[in-house]
């Protein structure tokens, strides 16, 4: 909305200056948002066992363990350029790293709850997973990460060639955290990154576009029914590998519009193989299906710099217009004056 100023009161170019420059908020309000996350077990064959300094955890508990006793809960503002908020998170696996990723909701696995534009959207901001699905059985038959090159051949191909259709989940990894040693979490996140993987320095040093190293240090604490015998602290730096091509981190503005996707927390394996306990595979454990916002429209701002400079120019030419204008003489009383 502009604020709208009477030109009256000011020369020519002022109350247009300041009509230009006096933008006030004029979008719709964020509103508070909860994405409480629930355990799912699509992946459980492929969790990960040890903590984030490879360190194993107990035998005892990892027969007992359920990611049904956990919580972890994505507080977050519904509308802006960006959207964000902060993870909080009890009872997950101590000393742990964790991803954090939107996943789309193509029609054709959720329909009316789908959301195919927003699909579209995340997967072009981060990445491709796709599903070939027989058209006769609707079955599943195989997956594999994809790339922008296959998904518009096969968007122009209507996604199928007959015999199978082929459904893209665009999924953007945006975020992690660290579990302390009892296994909670409260951290901070904002939608404005995609990344690839996370690495620690010691396995890969950090590119110029990766996200800055974090330092965490992890306590091994024999008391706790994690761990079989305490060991002294342990020390690692880790980071996010950039999504190459996408937007460098912290600079991602998801298109404008309105999302309807889920919230995965998976758990970060590091491209480990010790085996016993496993080092797992990036398993999905917890999903929040239904998460909604959407983001503003981005509107070029000047800098305060820029506003000043141009509230001046055009106070100047105001001026210059006002001192171009005819004087007003007084006019004699003249015969006509006096008809």
């Amino acid at each position: 909305m502009i604020k709208q100023l009477s030109a009256r009161r000011f020369p020519f170019g002022l109350a247009t200056a300041i009509t230009a420059v006096a933008v006030v908020g004029g979008a719709p309000a964020a509103h508070a948002a909860t994405a409480a996350l629930s355990a799912v077990y699509w992946d459980t064959g492929n969790q990960r066992w040890r903590d984030a300094a490879t360190t194993p955890y107990d035998g005892a508990k990892i027969a007992t363990y359920d990611y049904a006793a956990a919580a972890a809960t994505f507080t977050y503002l519904d509308h802006g350029a960006v959207v964000g908020g902060s993870l909080a998170g009890s009872d997950l696996k101590p000393n742990f790293v964790y991803q954090l990723k939107l996943n789309g909701k193509p029609s054709y696995f959720w329909g009316a709850q789908g959301d195919d534009l927003a699909n579209e959207r995340v997967g072009f901001a981060g990445r491709w997973w796709l599903n070939q699905v027989a058209k006769a059985t609707g079955i599943i038959v195989g997956g594999w990460n994809s790339d922008d090159a296959e998904f518009a051949a096969w968007k122009a191909q209507g996604f199928t060639d007959g015999v199978y259709d082929y459904v893209f989940e665009g999924y953007l990894l945006f975020g992690c955290f660290a579990t302390d040693e009892d296994g909670r979490a409260d951290h901070d996140l904002s939608i404005d990154s995609s990344f690839h993987v996370l690495w620690k320095t010691a396995q890969r040093t950090p590119g110029p576009n990766d996200s800055a190293p974090s330092a965490h240090t992890f306590v091994i604490d024999g008391a706790s029914d994690w761990y079989a015998s305490s060991g002294p602290d342990e020390i690692r730096s880790i980071y996010a590998e950039w999504e190459p091509t996408r937007a460098l981190p912290g600079e991602l503005i998801l298109p404008a519009g309105t999302y309807a996707v889920r919230l995965f927390l998976t758990e970060e394996s590091f491209h480990e193989s010790a085996g016993t306990p496993s080092s797992g595979s990036w398993a999905t454990v917890m999903t929040n299906d239904d998460v909604q916002f959407s983001i503003a429209p981005s509107v070029p701002a000047l800098s305060v710099q820029h506003s000043v400079y141009w509230l001046l120019v055009l106070v100047w030419v105001g001026a210059t217009a006002l001192a171009r204008r005819p004087e007003q003489v007084p006019r004699a009383a003249t015969g006509v004056d006096a008809l």
